[in-house]
């Protein structure tokens, strides 16, 4: 049976569900390395070789904030909840992760939030109303003006959309 995806009504819609299949091959299917790279570079990943020679080592300690952040999205995650569970000062996770990836921990997880959530509203599956929680959101209002934020739509409006597809 394969499976049927909604056509994306914009290029950022595009986008967000090809991030939203990464995030499944990585973490559901165990697809790493190289081939994740190529899957997300998809004709460019001919500039792969390249690509890899140039890019900085990632620091220990920003790898493990990432980490962190992934695994515990559906929780709400304060800064210094992250500090005590890594044993770090909150200035060397902040400077250690702002240089391993080039954005700060809390746009990091938002954004990874609003990824999951907007692959959790096209799942059929999923119930468009506990989304917030599954991502983290204690307050649903919080959530929806994130996400409106994010993709200048409602949650309720992807929602409805996976269902006329």
């Amino acid at each position: 049976m394969a499976l049927a995806l909604p056509e994306p009504a914009s290029p950022l819609e595009a986008l967000l569900l090809r991030g939203f299949l990464l995030d499944v091959l990585r973490h559901r299917l165990g697809v790493t390395g190289d081939d994740l790279l190529r899957v997300a570079l998809g004709p460019l990943s001919v500039l792969l070789p390249v690509q890899r020679a140039t890019r900085k080592p990632i620091s220990p300690d920003g790898e493990r904030v990432r980490q962190f952040l992934e695994s515990h999205l559906h929780e709400p995650v304060t800064l210094t909840g992250l500090c005590r569970a890594l044993g770090k000062t909150k200035r060397s996770l902040e400077e250690a992760f702002r240089k391993a990836y080039g954005t700060t921990i809390h746009s990091y997880l938002q954004h990874c939030r609003m990824l999951t959530a907007f692959g959790l509203l096209l799942d059929l599956e999923t119930k468009a109303e506990f989304v917030h929680q599954q991502v983290g959101y204690k307050s649903r209002s919080a959530f929806y003006r994130a996400f409106r934020q994010a993709f200048g739509r409602s949650p309720a409006q992807i929602a409805r959309r996976r269902r006329t597809k």
